[in-house]
């Protein structure tokens, strides 16, 4: 049997509509890679961009990349990296079946939104659709928005993504990517943060 306090977290990263899950996802796998803890990213977005940054860069070997959509693939994938003490990163993309799927083998969902309105009214449907679903899969898990584009300007836009956002019992992590073009650069020739 498992010892929960043995392992290392499963997250899964995704909303209705594009808000740079794969950003966040590959953010998250850089940075725990480089605390030293073996880290699988599933790439399981409609658009293989993980897999491709990973065949763009030499990577660590704490760091392997996979790209799987079929939900028993990534179930499989789960549990092999937890059952060798890896953290797992699922990018679910935008998919409903699939944010669902990867989210009940989560310990905790990330929703990313965007400085949008459109992004934010996604992200809080995709939060209506995972607590419609949260008596499946894993016991305990929970889920939290990030940001995905904090702008450091306030304006009546901003207040209006803000207030979609808290509007939901879920909460709000307090940190998030700031000025998402600037952090997605390096990844498109295969580096990271």
């Amino acid at each position: 049997k498992e010892n929960e306090l043995d392992m290392e977290p499963v997250l899964t990263i995704g909303s209705l509509k594009t808000s740079g899950a794969t950003t966040l996802a590959m953010t998250l796998a850089a940075v725990v890679c480089g605390a030293d803890i073996p880290v699988t990213l599933i790439d399981a977005a409609r658009d293989p961009d993980a897999a491709d940054w990973a065949e763009k860069r030499q990577l660590s070997a704490r760091l392997r990349v996979v790209r799987a959509c079929d939900p028993i693939e990534i179930e499989r994938l789960v549990r092999g990296a937890r059952r060798r003490g890896e953290a797992a990163i699922v990018d679910a993309g935008t998919d409903p079946e699939t944010l669902l799927s990867s989210s009940r083998l989560a310990d905790q969902t990330l929703i990313p939104v965007r400085f949008s309105p459109l992004s934010a009214f996604a992200a809080v449907a995709t939060d209506r659709l995972l607590a419609a679903d949260e008596t499946n899969g894993r016991p305990g898990r929970t889920r939290a928005f990030v940001a995905s584009a904090v702008t450091p300007i306030p304006s009546r836009v901003a207040r209006a993504v803000e207030d979609l956002i808290l509007a939901s019992p879920t909460p709000r992590l307090p940190v998030g990517l700031s000025l998402r073009a600037a952090f997605e650069a390096p990844f498109l020739s295969g580096g990271s943060l």
